[in-house]
């Protein structure tokens, strides 16, 4: 889909058009009608109620929306997208509005609520304008249309406000994507996305500031430490870095992972917040490449005492979920926009995302930024966690691996960590091409199976023979070790048992090796070396 410059949008809001803007297809997926607020003429107000045919509300940063003592229309937000509705609004009969339905009494409401003179009491309430109040930072703290029609505006040059309509069909069923193309057309209207409008602001503006960077040797490896401070609210930030800062080859294997002191400090049994943060150090190490972005979001972003009030009430049966919720916040507050301004002062766009949580996978493509893999977090659920990892999945939508079985690929090279990422892609290159495809893994119960090898991958094999692959790895000059594991599901592949055990053989016998069911047969667990 064909979406048109965001400097060609800027001109026709400074020119007092409006234009079409499209959010995520993983959000709303829907199309607003925009304009500069200070250009909403009773004609424009027509033209979206006639032709967009959507609620028609005015979007304002909350110092104006103070001054005008507009407070939010409930205190405890449920919306899935927490659109920050305040109560509505009507001009004063003083400024001529009588109903305050019309488009002229509409566009006259818009007028007195964005000029500096006005007072709280020049307006109505309810009324028929609906004010929007948008989140500080704008798209790249709430990726809304909202924040949209505030940013698009200031960034025009204009009043930092717009009036915003949710675009429908004829028939009352939202327009979404081509529909809203040609929509766009025939109308002669700009059509931009958010995710370009933020891909705008995070080429043309920082808010996120590199403040230290030291050499952070730790258990897992030796990394570059380097703190960042978000200059909008003041909070802390690191990236810990494999490789060379700004010289990374993408796409960059990246976990984003949320402050959790309880677990990743305490060691608390009641998440799997440590463990996936050491398999992603231990991962990252083994690749020779790769960040992880350690964000303060304690508790999904509801802070610590509020996560420890949540541990309260998950003491009296609550899940995680309905812990969040009875305390009056939403499942998940986390925003990954510091994150993206992270990666992308790092100089990194593509990248290949750690996680279980699809969230995390929209979240960052909604930032410009582009998830070409998941790479699969897998964790052994314990005594402590067991419902909190089932309520991740069933409430939250986390992806965890189905119980089938499971093909494992060790490899171990005579090459120096510089050399590791190029070996990494010439493996995946060569599996690719005998059809098959890769999935990082890293635990320490797997690497000890094979001595410690540099790399490990789930083989996706659809059935198809890994005789030939095995043969070409074998055909590499770098290749010290190979190994392959078959067994009945992942879990047991994480957790081998003790029976399953290690047949050597030497590297040479790949060379003559026939389709021999390797993958077929199991469970078994073999080695090949080269002396």
């Amino acid at each position: 889909m064909a979406f048109d410059d965001i400097s060609d949008a800027l001109a026709a809001i400074r020119n007092g058009e409006c234009v079409v803007v499209v959010d995520d297809e993983q959000r709303e997926n829907e199309g607003d009608l925009i304009c500069a607020a200070q250009f909403a003429t009773p004609e424009a107000i027509n033209f979206m109620a006639t032709e967009a045919r959507g609620l028609i509300c005015l979007a304002m940063e909350g110092q104006r929306l103070d001054e005008l003592d507009l407070p939010l229309m409930v205190d405890r937000n449920t919306d899935a997208n927490e659109t920050a509705f305040t109560v509505s609004i009507d001009a004063g009969i003083e400024h001529g509005v009588t109903t305050g339905i019309s488009a002229e009494d509409r566009a006259a409401t818009i007028q007195v609520a964005l000029n500096p003179a006005t007072r709280p009491a020049e307006l109505r309430r309810p009324g028929h304008i609906f004010p929007l109040r948008a989140r500080p930072g704008g798209v790249l703290k709430r990726a809304g249309h909202t924040e949209a029609a505030v940013d698009l505006a200031q960034l025009a040059g204009l009043s930092p406000s717009g009036v915003i309509c949710e675009i429908q069909n004829s028939d009352g069923s939202m327009a979404r994507l081509p529909e809203l193309r040609s929509y766009a057309d025939r109308w002669g209207l700009k059509l931009i996305s958010i995710a370009d409008l933020i891909r705008y602001r995070l080429e043309n503006e920082r808010f996120v500031r590199r403040m230290a960077q030291a050499k952070m040797p730790s258990r897992f490896g030796t990394f570059q430490a380097v703190g960042y401070r978000n200059e909008l609210d003041g909070s802390e930030h690191v990236a810990l870095i494999k490789g060379e800062p700004n010289a990374l080859r993408e796409p960059v294997l990246v976990r984003m992972h949320s402050e959790c002191l309880t677990g990743d400090a305490f060691g608390s049994l009641r998440c799997d917040c440590r463990p996936q943060l050491e398999a992603a150090l231990r991962q990252i190490e083994a690749e020779g490449e790769g960040v992880v972005v350690y964000l303060r979001q304690e508790g999904r972003g509801i802070g610590l005492i509020n996560k420890l009030k949540a541990y309260s009430l998950q003491e009296a049966g609550l899940d995680t979920v309905e812990a969040n919720e009875r305390l009056g916040f939403p499942a998940d507050l986390r925003n990954y926009g510091v994150g993206a301004q992270i990666l992308s002062d790092l100089g990194i766009h593509r990248l290949r995302l750690l996680t279980n949580n699809p969230r995390k996978i929209a979240g960052l493509g909604g930032y410009g930024l582009q998830v070409e893999e998941r790479v699969p977090l897998v964790m052994d659920p314990g005594a402590h966690n067991a419902d909190y990892l089932a309520a991740k999945r069933e409430k939250l939508g986390h992806l965890f691996e189905s119980e089938s079985p499971c093909v494992v690929l060790a490899l171990a090279v005579n090459v120096g960590p510089e050399s590791w990422p190029t070996i990494r892609h010439e493996v995946e290159g060569i599996a690719q091409r005998h059809g098959f495809s890769l999935e990082a893994l890293h635990e320490p119960r797997l690497l000890a199976l094979w001595d410690r090898p540099q790399f490990v991958w789930k083989l996706v094999t659809d059935g198809v023979d890994a005789a030939p692959l095995l043969k070409s790895l074998a055909g590499l000059a770098a290749t010290e070790r190979v190994g392959l594991m078959r067994v009945p599901s992942e879990r047991m592949a994480l957790h081998p048992p003790q029976t399953l055990e290690r047949v050597e053989h030497q590297l040479k016998e790949l060379i003559n090796l026939g389709s021999d069911g390797l993958v077929e047969n199991g469970p078994s667990l073999l080695h090949w070396t080269r002396s």
